[in-house]
Formats: structure tokens, C-alpha cells, sequence
């Protein structure tokens, strides 16, 4: 992450400007200015692209998440990086500025934890032997993140949005928001891996049973007028992200139980961790990379 000179900030702002002035430029050294997305078209708003390059590449790897991508120097492939979006509303934001390392280091950190994590950690459905993830599919997912922070006023009971996209994880976090999740070390823990969890396929699979039954109770019973944020369907989900991020911080020492007993409300009884000896992990701050195998 870098500051942002007078002109990237004039760019990066005002940027809507080079959609109709061809004469206006869409780059300057190591920022890449892109149009909107569909559900932001509503805004002027624009994308600026910073290319988590955190250094020189070890084992096949890049370290994401501290500094940007060097003129002349290629762009590594996605896998292999972590890119971190500030929309123009969050750009303009001076907070925006004063959170940007702390993320940025969060995200280094949390690459330390996932590294830590062995491949073959499973984690199973209490009293079962139902298996929702695994320690290799999170790091494959981790390896994968981008970021995107978005500026405004989220909506009721929002912080954020994840995205799976195809093994390809979007994870979209209000600004606002982030600087509470950013607060701490184990905030930022229990962030990361509750989004983490929403984005494998056994946490989309849970939300999209979760949103069906809420969309059945809302069509056979006239008198349920529960918004779906409000619902115990999207409490269970919440609940269901927010006890396995606390089970896997709980490995590195993080007690989110004890610290924070009550993490937006929802807690269950513990899910079952295997694979993992003594149940204990220490992150790993010699590697480097995000963690994941990346075949790219």
C-alpha cells in the first residue's frame, strides 16, 4: 500500500471524468483506475487497483497485502497475490488512509496463520463425521482472496458482502465496519476467518438452505413479516460463520469466547477440529505467500 500523491487522489476521485475525456489518463505508475461494477453503476464511483506485491517471490509465492506492484515489474498471477480495492467513497475518506497499513499488515498476518494451518485439518459437524472444510481448501481459498472497500453507509445488518465467486473469493467490507474489525489482533482473526468460512462451499451451501427456508416461511405464513436480515434463518447462518471462526482462531490462543463472548450474538457449541496435533498452531512468519497451492 502506498500513499496517494495529489494527482492519483485528483485520478482516483474525479475520475468519472475519463470515461468521457479520452484525453484524461486511466493510469499512473502502479494504479490502474476501472469502471464500476454493476451494483455500483448507480454511484461515479471508480475502482483503484492496488496490487498487493509484497516482495521478492518465495517458493512460487508472493506476499500479499503490503506494498504495489513496481512499474516494469509484471503483475504476478492472482493466486499468487492479495488485491486490496478502495472504492472512490472510501478513497476520499480520510480514514481510509489511516487504515490502510493496519489492513494491510492484518492481511499479512493472517497469511502467517493460514500458512500455519496443515492441509489436512478437517473440520466436522459436532458428533459426526460430516466434514464442512478442510485446512487445504481454506488455504486455497485465502490464496485466492481479493478485497474490495467501499465507502458509505452499509446496509442494516451488513458489514460486508462475500462473494464466492467460483473458488475465487470477492470479500467487500464497508469502511466503517473495518475499522472496528481491524481494532485488535483477534478482531482481526475472527474477521478473516468468518468471511473465510462464508466463502467454501459447505458456507454457501448452509446461507443458500438458510435463505430457502426463510423464502418457504415467508410464502406459507402470512402472518411472518421478519425481514431476512432480521431472521432467525440469516441468525442461524451468522452463527454458524461466527463459531468456526472462533474454533480456528482458538488454535493460535485467540479465545474469542472469552474476549468476546458474545460476537454479534451468535455463538454455538463448538464444531470438531481434526487433524490439527494438540490442537494448537503457531503462525508461520518465516514463509512466504498467502499459503494456498497455487498451480499458476
Amino acid at each position: 500500500m502506498r500513499e496517494l500523491s495529489e494527482d492519483a487522489m485528483r485520478q482516483v476521485a474525479g475520475g468519472w471524468q475519463s470515461w468521457y475525456d479520452p484525453s484524461e489518463p486511466t493510469t499512473l505508475p502502479g494504479i490502474t483506475v476501472t469502471g464500476n461494477r454493476g451494483y455500483w453503476s448507480s454511484s461515479w464511483a471508480q475502482l483503484v487497483y492496488f496490487y498487493g506485491y509484497g516482495g521478492t517471490p518465495t517458493n512460487g509465492q508472493v506476499s500479499g497485502g503490503g506494498g504495489w506492484s513496481p512499474p516494469g515489474v509484471p503483475t504476478p498471477p492472482d493466486c499468487q497475490q492479495t488485491q486490496t480495492e478502495y472504492d472512490a467513497a472510501a478513497t476520499a475518506d480520510p480514514a481510509a488512509q489511516a487504515i490502510a497499513d493496519t489492513f494491510a499488515d492484518a492481511i499479512e498476518e493472517h497469511s502467517d496463520r493460514m500458512r500455519a494451518i496443515p492441509d489436512g485439518l478437517q473440520l466436522l459437524i459436532p458428533g459426526t463425521n460430516t466434514v464442512l472444510t478442510t485446512g487445504a481448501e481454506l488455504k486455497s481459498l485465502w490464496s485466492r482472496v481479493d478485497f474490495t472497500v467501499l465507502g458509505g453507509t452499509p446496509p442494516p445488518g451488513y458489514g460486508g458482502f462475500t462473494q464466492a465467486n467460483g473458488g475465487n473469493p470477492q470479500f467487500e467490507v464497508f469502511l466503517g465496519p473495518l475499522q472496528g474489525y481491524m481494532a485488535n489482533n483477534a478482531s482481526q482473526a475472527w474477521y478473516f476467518f468468518h468471511e473465510l468460512i462464508h466463502a467454501t462451499p459447505a458456507g454457501q451451501a448452509v446461507a443458500q438452505e438458510a435463505f430457502n427456508q426463510y423464502n418457504a416461511r415467508v410464502a406459507s405464513d402470512p402472518t411472518y413479516t421478519s425481514s431476512w436480515e432480521n431472521s432467525e434463518y440469516f441468525h442461524l447462518n451468522e452463527l454458524n460463520a461466527n463459531t468456526m471462526a472462533a474454533d480456528l482462531a482458538m488454535l493460535f490462543g485467540i479465545d474469542l469466547r472469552s474476549g468476546y463472548p458474545d460476537i454479534n450474538g451468535y455463538l454455538q457449541t463448538p464444531f470438531t477440529i481434526t487433524g490439527v496435533p494438540g490442537n494448537q498452531l503457531t503462525p508461520d512468519t518465516a514463509g512466504g505467500g498467502p499459503g494456498g497451492t497455487c498451480s499458476a
